[in-house]
């Protein structure tokens, strides 16, 4: 029993971390996201071809971190009501 207590509480501790990085990701993703817009603002009347496609393709960067911030989270939730049904 001493060791499914223990790999609980390693899951747990992994699982914090994990949540903890989701958290950063998503920080960083807001950050980059009002960078993009300052930029898509300031070049709005003067945008190329080229810059379009550059922007355009952030936001797909951005969406796809989306998901996989959203995977993340919903690792973390299925890892603790696992845990949370292991005996102790």
């Amino acid at each position: 029993m001493a060791t499914s207590a223990a790999e609980k509480r390693r899951l747990l501790e992994r699982l914090s971390q994990v949540d903890r990085q989701a958290a950063s990701l998503t920080l960083l993703r807001q950050q980059i996201h009002e960078a993009v817009s300052q930029v898509d603002s300031a070049i709005a009347g003067t945008a190329t071809g080229y810059d379009r496609k550059v922007l355009d393709q952030l936001q797909r960067n951005l969406d796809e971190l989306d998901r996989s911030i959203e995977l993340m989270r919903s690792a973390v939730i299925e890892g603790r009501n696992f845990a949370a049904r292991v005996p102790e």
